[in-house]
């Protein structure tokens, strides 16, 4: 190589190192093409509950499976023995009846694994929409998972063996109680004000306070500062809290409202004697155990203090 041709090379190298650097981090990775929802039963139970599987460009649905997260005993000489551990005499189909795991990955929509005899391992319309409704809860928020846990939890007893009719059903009790819970947070919000009866509990009146509202499934609002939090209809538990005073309640939200709460006005910890120590002391030390590492207390002030502790590591 004559040095001319090193030097071409280098410069080659140099330009692709700056082209790769210059590549958004999403150009780099490989973004999925597509998904489809898994399921798979055996002895008579779910083994994996219908879930999006994703794949990349170019996969097949032996691709897919195996880059899941799940195990599949068996999967690369064509014969599935075992999904996650569990054995089963395992049957196999997509939307079609199609049951080669070589084929492309962007031609399934629904794939099952069962112990069903080949002639009825295809999935009805009913277990599709089933599969479909489940698939999409577990993707949903875990406030809204939470809303629709006892439909959820009713397909997942009932899926396994269940004809078309009752997999519609049970799809339709599912979406429902989803959709219902997402109308309400989407629809009518009405303004609830806190105040100590006289006084908002804005920042610019209490210094410091925050004030949270959560629903019963554990989606929270936060106001703004001005006292003020927009929820939907519900019912909700509350906490108003001022640098480590706190008062708490619940409400019922049906239109717009002004919510009275006051504060602690007493501390809860007695300032006038209070002490802090740094000392480890003997056990069976107990004239010197805490004061020989006691530390200067400063002045109180909205119930806050400074104390100074000296960076020394001292003790036992």
């Amino acid at each position: 190589m004559n040095k001319k041709q090193g030097l071409r090379i280098i410069c080659l190298m140099l330009s692709l190192i700056l082209l790769i650097g210059v590549l958004p981090a999403t150009a780099l990775a490989v973004e999925p093409a597509g998904k489809f929802i898994l399921v798979v039963e055996a002895g008579g139970e779910l083994v994996v509950a219908p879930e999006y599987i994703t794949y990349t460009e170019g996969q097949t649905i032996g691709d897919a499976l195996i880059n899941s997260g799940h195990t599949f005993t068996g999967i690369e000489q064509g014969q599935v023995t075992a999904v996650d551990d569990v054995t089963g005499n395992f049957t196999r189909s997509d939307q079609n009846g199609g049951y080669d795991l070589t084929t492309p990955a962007a031609s399934v929509t629904h794939y099952c694994f069962s112990e069903r005899a080949s002639s009825e391992s295809k999935p009805n319309d009913g277990i599709m929409l089933l599969m479909t409704a489940m698939a999409d809860y577990l993707i949903k928020d875990t406030d809204v998972q939470k809303a629709a846990k006892a439909e959820y939890d009713a397909a997942k007893e009932y899926f396994v063996g269940c004809n078309s009719d009752d997999a519609r059903t049970l799809a339709y009790d599912l979406n429902t109680a989803v959709a219902e819970y997402e109308a309400a947070l989407g629809g009518t919000h009405h303004t609830i004000s806190f105040t100590d009866g006289s006084k908002i509990y804005s920042v610019s009146n209490y210094p410091g306070v925050t004030i949270k509202a959560e629903n019963p499934y554990g989606k929270s609002w936060t106001d703004d500062g001005d006292g003020n939090i927009d929820l939907p209809v519900g019912n909700y538990s509350f906490c108003v809290e001022q640098t480590g005073l706190r008062v708490e309640g619940t409400i019922a939200v049906s239109a717009a409202a002004s919510v009275t709460v006051q504060l602690p006005s007493e501390p809860w910890l007695k300032l006038d004697t209070f002490r802090l120590s740094g000392s480890y002391g003997a056990d069976d030390n107990t004239e010197t155990r805490f004061v020989d590492g006691e530390f200067e207390v400063g002045q109180w002030e909205d119930r806050h203090t400074n104390v100074a502790v000296e960076d020394l590591f001292t003790g036992a």
